[in-house]
């Protein structure tokens, strides 16, 4: 089993690698509950799959078919004119859609019978005709083997005996007898085997191929159903383990369920159990066996999540923690569905905290309903003295209630929000509500209204609870925009209004800042391509404004009008072949108010002078500058503005094996400010310099470093390289250089590689060389069997006291199902690389 390389490792929480006990030992029996009436099965069959080749199917001859009518019988395996023969079931009220592997030039609702060394109909029923002694054929993408074929057109059902090879494109089926539904490609196999491949089972479903063999194996629509029969995903002649059924269903995509189960090691019966599932991907991601380990905060644990169903759409987890330090926990993951109507999943876990004697409480709820045209939805979260939250002795709620309704080009959403939490020394409530109609008028013009409202409090409490002080806020908005195109002009009117903005509690009630209002404002916005003439060739954006402005708290009002304009950066070349070109951009802004003869102009511009040195090389110098002249009404803070004056260089080579990038700049503006003498000024900005090198495939590094020129002294140094080695070896590692303590304050590595006899190790490091201590150690180390792996993680992680963690973990995977990832370095964080980026 080939691994996947460190950086998407990584990604996946790097070393979370496994959560699965093996089945054969008794402990992790998955989601036993009382067995059903059932059979003891004797063990399976050695090899319950026939080897691959037993029966090849050949091309099918080329050239025209012709069809065979009732009543006519046919000794020959084909027609007279030595091409395969056709039958046409009568007409069906649609045509079934083509099957991948179905050949181009053939009909889906026909089906080709391509050899057979007899052909007839049948005297006592002029619809049914019969192939006998190897009998080949093919329909809709299926293609089948078999000593003895019957078809009824008249039922459009076909059945296969002896010797029976049927493979669907995705599938191949091998059984004593197959009847096939040529309406709808459902088929029931007797005495039968088969590979259920990873894309049977959906996009997300199973890693490894399913060995399935049972008395009969049925596929209804997308399900595949199994009765007295054993399944494995071990392709050894003896398994490694198998499970013996009474009935094994086969959701895509969702889940496999089985049903009156005899766990087998080998041959050996090893526990028998009522029911289980295997999630494949369902709406509730959990581990199916149980994990093991040690933490600081835990103490020594078993964490298990047995699955359970309370119905084909009532699927649910149970979930069992015992933990040292803690206790035991006790939760449930319920999923629901109540036609298409209704569903969601129910969240509950309770533990009685031995460690620090308090009652932990966990609760979630997600709920979607539909009524007739509305869709509501209502989330809802609450912790109750979580050891994972941020304080231990807290409290959070939170509920969110959410209705849309859309309808045409009109949609309706209404949402409201309740929240509240407890900590020592502190309380805190909140509230909001909101309404937003969308309304498309046209094509590309639409109304938008909204209303707001928020009110939230905060307490702070002294250690015997008493009121000390609170504060909050109270808020109402509403707000309308109608944003379009009209004619050549892009038409933006908003409108928004403060109903109420106050501050409330003991600190103090009064107004405080709450935004612009806008009552209304107008904007007309068009370029020159759409103006045409001779500004085309110049590529210019314009717009205009007009509007009424309140600032509260203190009623700032004003009237204001806008032009502006700006020249969007285009390149010229100033030399043959636009090696040498210069880019300019720049705009200009003109504000005029009614109210104290107050008016304003700002000038902007981005100029940029490009030598291109290669095809990936550059020399580039820029000028940027920004200033505003005049000034808006005292105290207007939409139009308030900053400025710059300022150089840029920098410097680019790129190309495979070398990357190298110097720059700096030199800020006009701050050199010509006075200052206090005793303040410098410090205008250039640091040098920066990146380099990059790739000797070879193998080996990459980058070294960074950063001058500072005012000062003349050098202020940091990093690098960073990389080794990816054949045979799936990786090496990170990132060092930082601290010039003035002239110590290297970060060193970090990350290690993963395979060692001998299948073991694989994975192993991240940081060590912090101000405080001269190991930020985080984390180890995995996994051990790979035919079918499973073993992983056992140990992790270091100090945090200065505050949630330290050390302690390690067990856990097996079985390589053929997917797991919901563990978290095996830790559960209040854990380092996912170096820290400092990629290398190219």
């Amino acid at each position: 089993m080939r691994r996947p390389n460190l950086d998407a490792r990584r990604a996946a929480l790097t070393a979370a690698t496994g959560t699965a006990l093996l089945l054969s030992v008794p402990a992790a029996a998955v989601y036993a509950r009382q067995a059903e009436p059932q059979q003891t099965l004797p063990p399976p069959p050695a090899t319950p799959i026939p080897p691959a080749g037993s029966q090849q199917a050949g091309p099918p001859p080329a050239g025209s078919v012709s069809p065979v009518t009732p009543g006519r019988n046919l000794d020959a395996p084909v027609g007279p004119d030595g091409k395969p023969i056709v039958l046409t079931p009568g007409q069906s009220t649609a045509v079934p859609p083509r099957e991948p592997g179905t050949p181009p030039g053939d009909d889906p609702k026909t089906l080709y019978i391509e050899s057979a060394d007899g052909l007839r109909v049948s005297p006592e029923n002029q619809d049914v005709v019969i192939g006998e002694g190897n009998v080949r054929l093919r329909y809709n993408g299926y293609r089948v083997f078999c000593d003895r074929a019957t078809f009824d057109m008249q039922k459009r059902v076909a059945t296969f005996e002896s010797r029976v090879e049927m493979n669907t494109g995705v599938q191949t089926v091998y059984a004593d007898f197959v009847s096939l539904n040529l309406r709808t490609r459902d088929f029931l196999s007797r005495n039968a085997r088969t590979i259920v491949m990873p894309e049977v089972a959906g996009p997300t479903g199973l890693l490894e191929p399913l060995l399935l063999s049972a008395e009969t194996i049925e596929r209804k629509g997308t399900d595949i159903v199994a009765t007295a029969g054993f399944l494995t995903t071990c392709d050894f002649p003896l398994p490694h383990y198998r499970v013996g059924f009474g009935k094994a269903t086969i959701i895509p995509n969702k889940r496999i369920i089985v049903r009156g189960a005899t766990i087998y090691q080998y041959d050996r019966r090893v526990i028998q159990v009522g029911r289980f599932e295997i999630p494949i991907r369902d709406e509730i991601r959990y581990n199916y066996l149980p994990q093991v380990g040690r933490t600081q905060e835990e103490g020594f644990f078993i964490k298990n999540a047995l699955g359970y169903t309370l119905g084909d759409e009532f699927p649910g987890v149970f979930r069992l923690d015992m933990m040292q330090k803690k206790g035991v926990g006790i939760g449930a993951d319920q999923a629901y569905k109540f036609g298409e109507t209704a569903a969601g999943t129910i969240l509950l876990y309770g533990l009685q905290d031995q460690g620090r004697n308090v009652s932990n409480v966990n609760a979630r709820l997600n709920h979607l309903q539909r009524f007739g045209e509305v869709d509501l939805s209502i989330s809802s979260d609450l912790q109750n003295n979580s050891y994972l939250a941020g304080q231990q002795n807290s409290r959070t709620q939170n509920t969110t209630l959410t209705a849309t309704r859309d309808i045409g080009p009109s949609s309706t959403t209404i949402t409201y929000n309740l929240g509240g939490s407890d900590y020592t020394g502190s309380r805190s409530r909140s509230n909001a509500y909101g309404i937003t109609q969308v309304q498309r008028v046209r094509r590309d013009f639409t109304v938008t209204m909204r209303y707001n409202s928020t009110d939230q409090d905060n307490e702070s409490l002294g250690t015997d609870g008493a009121l000390l002080s609170s504060s909050g806020r109270q808020e109402q908005t509403g707000d309308l925009r109608a944003a379009g195109r009209l004619g050549i002009f892009d038409v933006d009117l908003n409108a928004n209004k403060v109903f109420g903005s106050r501050l409330t509690g003991s600190s103090g009630g009064g107004g405080y800042f709450s935004g612009t209002e806008r009552l209304p404002e107008l904007t007309l916005a068009t370029d020159s391509q759409r103006l045409g003439g001779f500004l085309r060739e110049v590529p210019t954006r314009f717009l205009l404004g007009l509007g009424y402005f309140i600032e509260n708290p203190n009623n700032i009002t004003t009237g204001r009008a806008l032009f502006q304009t700006d020249v969007n950066p285009r390149p010229f070349s100033l030399t043959r072949g636009g090696g040498l070109s210069l880019t300019f951009g720049g705009g200009f802004r003109q504000y005029l108010y009614d109210s104290t003869d107050a008016a304003q102009y700002i000038l902007s511009s981005s100029t940029q002078l490009r030598q291109r040195l290669g095809r990936d090389s550059s020399l580039n110098f820029s000028y940027n500058y920004l200033r505003p002249y005049g000034g808006a009404p005292l105290d207007f803070r939409l139009d308030s503005f900053g400025s710059a004056n300022s150089l840029g260089a920098n410097l680019t080579v790129n190309s495979y094996r070398v990357r190298l990038s110097l720059l700096t700049g030199y800020d006009i503006q701050r050199a010509q400010q006075d200052l206090d003498p005793l303040i410098p000024k410090n205008p250039w900005q640091n040098l920066a310099l990146q380099l990059g090198l790739r000797p070879s495939d193998v080996f990459q590094t980058r070294f960074t470093a950063s001058y500072n020129i005012n000062s003349d002294r050098l202020i940091d140094l990093t690098n960073r390289s990389r080794v990816r080695a054949p045979g799936g070896f990786s090496l990170d590692t990132s060092v930082r250089y601290n010039p003035d303590t002239r110590k290297f304050s970060q060193i970090n590595g990350a290690l993963e590689t395979p060692l001998p006899k299948d073991f694989y190790l994975l192993l991240l490091a940081g060590y912090n060389g101000t405080s001269n201590r190991f930020d985080y150690r984390q180890i995995a180390l996994t051990k790979s069997l035919h079918d499973y792996e073993v992983t056992f993680g140990y992790i270091d992680q100090p945090f200065g006291g505050y949630r330290a963690e050390r302690g390690f973990t067990f856990s097996v995977r079985l390589k053929a199902f997917p797991a919901a990832m563990q978290n095996t370095t830790g559960q209040f964080g854990t380092a996912l690389d170096t820290g400092l980026g990629e290398v190219f």
